[in-house]
């Protein structure tokens, strides 16, 4: 991916800002992955109030993460100032997970229609050259 994906041993905040957006992608991970072995009607209930707007945790970490990513509306989870990081990779990913119609129950808008940020950096993400090649050289996409 062309150049250094994790901010300068210089700029601490950078570093932390970076540290944050991966830790909050991992928290949404954990919080699905507690629903992964419930009964068919357990998970849809379960994933469902997860995902309530004013209660649910899922949506509550993802609200979280999306107000720390790309604060400066680039597309860039820690901003254009330190372009692609691995941070935009993670919420590429996870957002590509929770998007594609993986998690039975979970709508696969619910980033799109809720969390621009994120939204914002999957497809900043998705369409960097670098990401398109090795999606062709290393994965099966339509």
């Amino acid at each position: 991916l062309g150049g250094k994906l994790y901010p300068s041993n210089d700029d601490i905040m950078a570093q932390a800002k970076c540290d944050e957006v991966m830790n909050g992608c991992t928290e949404v991970t954990v919080t699905i992955a507690s629903t992964f072995g419930l009964s068919d009607e357990e998970a849809k209930k379960t994933r469902t109030e997860m995902m309530e707007p004013d209660s649910g945790r899922l949506f509550r970490h993802l609200q979280g993460l999306d107000t720390i990513s790309s604060q400066d509306g680039s597309g860039f989870a820690c901003g254009k100032e330190h372009g692609l990081t691995v941070a935009d990779l993670c919420v590429w990913r996870l957002v590509m997970w929770l998007s594609g119609g993986f998690l039975d129950h979970v709508q696969a808008d619910c980033i799109q229609k809720n969390f621009a940020n994120l939204q914002r950096i999957c497809d900043h993400v998705e369409s960097n050259k670098d990401v398109v090649e090795y999606k062709k050289k290393f994965r099966n996409h339509e």
